[in-house]
């Protein structure tokens, strides 16, 4: 039987050596990016599962099953009144910081959209005070 020739062989190990040093690139690569949303993320010591810490995927799951709200209301029962529901979005469950963050005073940045709100409200309050 006729041995392979070497630079087959040469080239069958150098593809192995490739493809184990992207798995392991790849491998470092999303244990640094866990380690960051777990450890060093601004919202780290927000309490919540840590699922929702590094994917936004289980809270968009939970809104086609149109189940976020019952999700998100056993969370709070396990882990309180405040919630870390996906790596940028936290949930609240406290009347009072419900009222100084979503209230009309502007003492927390809103998005573009509370000023479409806000001028909506205005015109519906002038028209209802106009047609009574």
């Amino acid at each position: 039987m006729p041995s392979p020739p070497e630079h087959t062989l040469l080239y069958a190990l150098t593809v192995q050596a490739l493809c184990f040093t992207l798995a392991v690139v790849f491998i470092v690569l999303i244990y640094a990016w866990l380690a960051y949303l777990l450890g060093n993320g601004s919202l780290r010591h927000v309490p919540g599962p840590w699922y929702c810490k590094v994917s936004n995927i289980p809270l968009s799951i939970y809104e086609i099953l149109c189940r976020r709200s019952d999700i998100i209301l056993d969370l709070h029962k396990k882990y309180g009144p405040v919630v870390q529901i996906a790596p940028n979005e936290v949930s609240v469950a406290y009347l009072e910081a419900t009222k100084q963050i979503y209230g009309t005073k502007d003492r927390w940045a809103k998005s573009d959209c509370y000023l479409l709100v806000k001028e909506v409200l205005r015109i519906l309050r002038n028209t209802s005070t106009s047609c009574g």
